[in-house]
């Protein structure tokens, strides 16, 4: 699945303007580094294996990026140092990344040493929400529409996440608890709206809830 864009009328997300973004250290020099090193678990303090974990600084989504272990250990080397947040998310299982457009308040803020170890830290992932897989055809031929751009918006505040599907027109999102809006569009294609082209209802996923869309699409 290729990464994510969050947004507000001007970009917000703690992961930043995309999903992986490489934290721009030129002309940091190695003593200036530091290390983050945890473990990710749940709301019930279960650990969570496959956990994505990045820092942040100043709401910049930053390399390096840590994958949890079995344990759901993780360590980020080559952080600045300085006041982070570690943020952490596994959006398939219903836990995304603590932002604006998925819940309402920010990790705690740690502070990197240049040159050691900041060790023992437990980020929390937020309650387990909804999940949404779905698949973007042609209403034609049936064949899955790579092209395809998705985007949940929320309808309470001008806060947005956006996608692409997979090379076979799939996607994964994690539905926020607020009202929200599913757009997708595609080029050669008309635009695709909940509320609009299916109910509302149809899309919507509960709290830790999974339901699965085909979203057919008509060429122009």
């Amino acid at each position: 699945m290729r990464s994510g864009l969050f947004g507000v009328a001007v970009l917000w997300p703690i992961l930043g303007a995309t999903v992986g973004a490489g934290w721009n250290t030129q002309g940091v020099l190695p003593d200036d580094l530091g290390s983050i090193k945890g473990k990710v678990v749940d709301s019930g303090g279960v650990p969570v294996a496959g956990a994505r974990v990045t820092a942040t600084r100043d709401g910049i989504g930053a390399m390096p990026l840590s994958v949890t272990d079995s344990r759901g250990m993780f360590e980020l080397s080559g952080v600045r140092a300085g006041a982070v947040r570690v943020v952490a998310e596994k959006m398939e299982a219903g836990f995304p990344d603590v932002s604006a457009i998925f819940v309402d308040h920010l990790p705690p803020v740690i502070r990197v040493r240049a040159g050691a170890a900041t060790e023992d830290v437990v980020v929390r992932l937020g309650p387990k929400l909804g999940v949404l897989r779905g698949r973007v055809v042609d209403a034609e031929t049936g064949a899955g529409v790579r092209s395809a751009r998705v985007r949940i918006t929320r309808e309470d505040a001008p806060l947005f996440y956006s996608m692409s599907v997979d090379l076979a027109g799939n996607f994964v999102l994690t539905w926020p608890s607020h009202p929200t809006t599913l757009d997708i569009s595609a080029p050669e294609f008309n635009d695709w709206r909940s509320g609009v082209d299916v109910p509302q209802a149809q899309v919507a996923v509960p709290s830790g809830a999974e339901k699965t869309l085909v979203v057919r699409l008509r060429r122009r």
